[in-house]
């Protein structure tokens, strides 16, 4: 026991933050163990400790003690990597009547915690002592499960197909393109909340071979369940009477789209795979990341403080400083996440392969911040409005959806044009609009789009009411010339 105590009170008084940082990022490392290498785990660690002992020497002034210095940052760490309890709590006091923002509640906690670390006499060894064991201990405990989990077998991907494909040669295979476009919705919610008919768009899937599904519609209103649940042709496992919107959730769902069963069937039918979304899947890395669809380093920050102040720094000082060039820079960068994704899919496509293609590509058009007007245009007037009203996000969104009509007609009649019409095209959306509906409307945010391009010959089956679930049941139903059992069409709330 002695030799214990004289080798806890060896680790330094930084230990009270660094050990923090180890748990917290070792802890996302198990719960999202494949998904997350272990290089991005490492820098991420590094790069939240760099941030820590220099907060630590700033602390060092105020306090004029590395113990006291140690402690408070520690506890700030606490406040700023698990931010979802703070964000808990004032949502709690919001429910009981106490109107207090996340922000303002982090801050008065971190000054609270000031003045008590300031006044307090920690002459005590036994407390440091107690707070480097339980550290340890958390460490210790994540370092072993990571080990548990490196020993554990892992079943591969399953596939769609129930048995080996049979007459099916590789060369008869159609390529690939399966487009979602986030947040889009449906023709009858256009229709019912905005009184526009998006007939013009229909008009263009249908003059080009498209069959659009009426009253479609996505499985949840969660995007990365509804993804999960669309690559796998299963409904994924969430808690009954708990809202689809928690971290357990979001933590089957991105598993379950690592090992989705649409890339593993497409590589056992000999396709060549590429992703072009911001979700890593085996041996596919993402093609870029935001912080409503986190990845890498993004998925280890994003429910934390840290994830808020990266991302939104940039675009609150350009507003705070009346730079509006810098803030239409920010903006186009979005936009041209897209632009670049559709350019490098048409590029890939002119290439001479010997297989056929299967191309993921998950486009965050009309989801928010809606950047541009129907024209294409950086809609200023709507990004730099001080308050805005819920008519101004009503028409920042269908002026974004009229642009996206905009570009993924002209990126579908480039890829018919390059592929001979011999390719498959599946245009959806992974949810509907869900932001700006009435509370008690619960059917409008999984209105979705979903329309299907087949080559001649190939039978379309696709249906009226269809949900999202049987997509690529149907889909590999057909090339596979196997009949893969459709599931029940749900709405999971």
């Amino acid at each position: 026991m002695d030799v214990v105590v004289k080798s806890l009170n060896r680790l330094g008084s930084q230990f009270l933050f660094i050990g923090l940082i180890a748990f917290f990022t070792l802890h996302a490392k198990n719960i999202f163990f494949e998904v997350l290498p272990f290089s991005i785990v490492a820098k991420t660690m590094v790069a939240l400790c760099t941030a820590s002992f220099i907060y630590w020497a700033v602390s060092t002034i105020v306090f004029r003690s590395k113990i006291k210095a140690s402690l408070f940052t520690a506890v700030s760490f606490f406040l700023f990597l698990f931010y979802n309890i703070v964000q808990s709590w004032a949502t709690a006091a919001n429910k009981i009547g106490v109107q207090i923002s996340d922000k303002f509640l982090l801050a008065t906690c971190l000054l609270l915690a000031l003045v008590i670390v300031l006044l307090a006499k920690i002459t005590g060894s036994r407390f440091l002592l107690f707070l480097k064991s339980a550290l340890v201990i958390l460490v210790c405990y994540e370092c072993i499960m990571i080990c548990i989990q490196s020993l554990t077998h892992k079943e591969p991907p399953k596939s769609f197909m129930s048995a080996s494909r049979q007459n099916v040669p590789n060369a008869n295979l159609p390529s690939v393109y399966f487009i979602v476009l986030d947040e889009y919705a449906g023709s009858e919610t256009l229709e019912k909340y905005f009184k526009y008919s998006n007939a013009g768009f229909v008009n263009t899937l249908d003059s080009l071979g498209f069959k659009v599904i009426r009253n479609a519609s996505s499985n949840y209103h969660y995007t990365v369940l509804s993804m999960a649940s669309t690559l796998n042709g299963e409904y994924i496992e969430t808690h009954k009477n708990k809202p689809v919107y928690t971290q357990e959730s979001f933590r089957n769902g991105m598993n379950a789209i690592y090992y989705n069963k649409a890339f593993a069937t497409f590589e056992e039918l000999g396709y060549s795979v590429f992703n072009y979304s911001p979700f890593r899947m085996k041996e596919h890395a993402s093609r870029y990341s935001n912080r409503f669809l986190p990845t890498d380093y993004w998925l280890i920050l994003h429910p934390t403080f840290f994830d808020r102040v990266i991302e939104s720094f940039p675009y609150f000082f350009a507003r705070k400083s009346g730079n509006k060039n810098l803030l239409k820079n920010l903006f186009t960068r979005q936009v041209d996440v897209s632009r670049n994704v559709l350019n490098d899919v048409l590029n890939k496509s002119g290439e001479n392969l010997n297989a056929p293609t299967f191309s993921y590509i998950h486009l965050m058009m009309p989801h928010a911040p809606y950047a541009t007007d129907s024209t294409g245009m950086i809609n200023m007037a709507f990004l730099t409005s001080e308050a805005i009203t819920k008519k101004q996000r009503m028409d920042a969104y269908l002026q974004y959806l009229v642009y996206a009509n905009r570009v993924v007609s002209d990126f579908l009649r480039k890829i018919k044009t390059k592929t001979n019409g011999n390719a498959v095209v599946m245009l959806m959306s992974d949810h509907g609009l869900r932001d700006q509906l009435n509370p008690e409307d619960t059917i409008s945010k999984f209105n979705s789009l979903n329309a299907v391009y087949l080559p001649a010959g190939m039978p379309n089956k696709w249906y009226d009411n269809m949900s999202n679930v049987n997509q690529f049941r149907l889909l590999f139903s057909l090339l596979s010339q196997q009949q893969i059992e459709y599931k029940q069409d749900l709405q999971v709330h």
